[in-house]
């Protein structure tokens, strides 16, 4: 309803203003440390982390520091990993940039 629509704003915001760089960076360290030796792990942190893509700033993730690491991650051997970084980049390109 109505009143969860609010919360669900709040938080969000709330995650925008203070730990949502701290978590996209701890993300893609974790992905990348584990990309070779635990890849289920490694594809769950990106699978979980492109669902917040779309709301968070396109800087977090659109960055010298993601797009080689996702680009990367397309060739990676497994098809977890390959999935999960094809489906964050899919979601920086259809992010609309105001």
């Amino acid at each position: 309803g109505p009143g969860e629509c609010s919360t669900s704003m709040r938080v969000k915001d709330a995650l925008r203003e203070g730990c949502i760089a701290v978590m996209s960076d701890a993300v893609r360290e974790a992905a990348a440390q584990y990309s070779g030796s635990a890849p289920p792990l490694a594809a769950a942190l990106l699978e979980a982390f492109a669902r917040y893509i779309g709301w968070i700033d396109i800087g977090l993730v659109a960055n010298d520091r993601w797009v080689p690491l996702l680009v990367g991650e397309l060739g990676a051997p497994s098809a977890e990993v390959r999935a999960a970084s094809l489906d964050c980049v899919l979601a920086i390109i259809g992010k609309r940039m105001e």
